[in-house]
């Protein structure tokens, strides 16, 4: 059995809400203090790894910079204001 395979037994992948029709998105699986990232449609190809702190740091800046950007966009100000 590869890696590849013997990670799959362990993991639930997980898509966003948000992902468009066609399906090309990320997904993402956890494991006790490791999140996996693949590409939806090459799911067999590459994953990412990442610790849980790192993978939580990365998901806290977007949501910040989403939220900061709605608020430039909110005021008329637009993304590059």
């Amino acid at each position: 059995m590869s890696e590849t395979e013997e990670l799959d037994s362990l993991l639930t992948w997980r898509k966003s809400g948000y992902s468009v029709a066609n399906g090309a998105c990320a997904e993402v699986a956890a494991i006790p203090g490791t999140v996996v990232v693949r590409d939806s449609v090459s799911s067999s190809d590459v994953r990412l790894r990442f610790a849980s702190g790192t993978w939580r740091q990365f998901i806290a800046r977007i949501k910040g910079a989403s939220v900061r950007l709605q608020v430039r966009q909110d005021s008329g100000m637009g993304a590059s204001g």
